[in-house]
Parts: structure tokens; C-alpha cells; sequence
């Protein structure tokens, strides 16, 4: 079984991709293996972290290799920084081998300044 997504793409980058927490983890999966092992979650093991399992969330995706679709996996709460996932496929019997890792860094965003003033001089 396979498991690709952002796998794919990290594997071609020379610097780990630049996530924040309102986006997600993207792995395309074949649909032929979906299907045939009866997948009913994916597993996301950020660091050294426990498995998470979520019931997929089929996405649209340009980046979609032919043959296979895009599930979308939230990003759980982590702190600032440099991090490393692993993804796993799962039936009600047996879950995949984990994936190879995929290196990320977290990026905390500003919050949005309030509007300007105009102050005295200094």
C-alpha cells in the first residue's frame, strides 16, 4: 500500500515546508488499495507522539497522482518548530506500516496589528 502526498514532495525539497495550524497533512493513497483492504482510518504519529487515528476526509487536489485520491488529516496541536509525521492506513484489523517520516516546521502567525494613529513627534 502506499502512502505518498506530501511524502512525495518533501522527498524532492532541500528545506522541510513551512506549516501553520489551520492547515493539514495531505496523503494520497492509491484508491485500488482503499478499497480492496477496506480502509476505515489514517494514523498521524507526530515526533514521538502516540498515533492519532482519524476517519479520512477525502479532498480535492490538483497535486492528486492518477489513481489514487487526497485525504486530509489535521495538524494536532504542537509547539513552534521543527517536527517530523508519520502516516499509517488502517482496517478494522490491522493498521499499514508507518510511512517514511515527513519533515515539517510549525509556524506560529501574528496576529493581525490593530489599525493605525497618528502620534507626536518624538
Amino acid at each position: 500500500m502506499v502512502l505518498a502526498g506530501l511524502l512525495m514532495v518533501a522527498a524532492l525539497q532541500t528545506t522541510p515546508p513551512v506549516a501553520t495550524a489551520s492547515q493539514a497533512f495531505g496523503v494520497d493513497y492509491l484508491d485500488a488499495d482503499f478499497t480492496s483492504a477496506g480502509v476505515t482510518l489514517f494514523g498521524v504519529k507526530v515526533d514521538s507522539g502516540a498515533w492519532v487515528d482519524v476517519a479520512p476526509a477525502k479532498v480535492t487536489n490538483p497535486l492528486t497522482p492518477a489513481g489514487s485520491s487526497t485525504y486530509r488529516i489535521a495538524i494536532p496541536p504542537l509547539t513552534p518548530g521543527a517536527h517530523s509525521a508519520v502516516f499509517r492506513a488502517c482496517n478494522p484489523n490491522l493498521c499499514s506500516d508507518p510511512s517514511a517520516p515527513f519533515a515539517f516546521v510549525l509556524a506560529v502567525k501574528p496576529a493581525t496589528p490593530p489599525p493605525g494613529r497618528i502620534i507626536g513627534g518624538l
